[in-house]
């Protein structure tokens, strides 16, 4: 009997138990499925067929670089985190100061590209707004990162409620922008920025609450 209590026991996060978990996150998703879909439909209404087209070109630089970049980085925190050869204090700090280092190199490797192969990026948005777009890459990179580390961590409740407002300060800024400022493509572009640099912060909170210790670089870490 005691078993058995102990192995329920280490399934259960917040006081839910597994299945408590499983429907809390897919109820995480569904909603940010409907709030992904709200923003569509505005940034679709507004902006029109072809504002909408530009949009999701410029927004799909920074994905790629993310894509290209991100080096699995949640599968190597996964993973030191579990064998505990360093202590939790020196993963935070490390990471964000490798996803910014590495988010500046393929930034930097974008732009020679940009200016050697400029005809093959789209010609509807200027040099700034492309550049105000790239600024989403160091965020992306550090938002997968630090949402790894609060799921290694049992901190189901945070990694949710951290995706459910990314997206809604995403629908919030783009209302604000398109709605009442009616900035267009550009309010558009910052609007996701914004939203992603907030996400960005609101997730090194939650982090932050997990250890009261001051977070340290560690270049042992990233070399492991």
């Amino acid at each position: 009997m005691e078993k058995k209590i102990n192995q329920s026991q280490t399934y259960d996060v917040r006081g839910l138990s597994f299945a408590g978990l499983a429907v809390q996150t897919f109820a995480a998703s569904i909603i940010c499925q409907v709030i992904y879909l709200a923003i569509s439909i505005l940034s679709a209404r507004i902006l029109g067929p072809q504002g909408k087209g530009i949009l999701t070109v410029v927004i799909l630089y920074p994905t790629l670089l993310f894509t290209f970049g991100h080096l699995s980085i949640y599968r190597a925190i996964t993973v030191n985190l579990a064998e505990k050869k360093f202590k939790f204090e020196d993963f935070p700090a490390s990471i964000l100061y490798f996803t910014v280092f590495l988010s500046v190199i393929l930034i930097c490797v974008f732009i020679v590209c940009f200016f050697v192969f400029n005809k093959y990026f789209t010609k509807e948005a200027n040099f700034l707004i492309i550049m105000i777009a790239l600024a989403i890459t160091p965020c992306m990179m550090l938002l997968q990162a630090f949402y790894s580390i609060l799921q290694v961590k049992g901190k189901v409740f945070e990694f949710n409620l951290a995706q459910i407002l990314h997206t809604a300060l995403i629908l919030v800024f783009l209302f604000v922008l398109l709605v009442i400022f009616k900035a267009g493509v550009n309010g558009a572009v910052i609007a996701y920025s914004l939203a992603a640099f907030a996400a960005a912060l609101i997730a090194i909170g939650f982090v932050r609450k997990i250890s009261k210790e001051t977070w340290k670089f560690n270049l042992k870490l990233l070399k492991t």
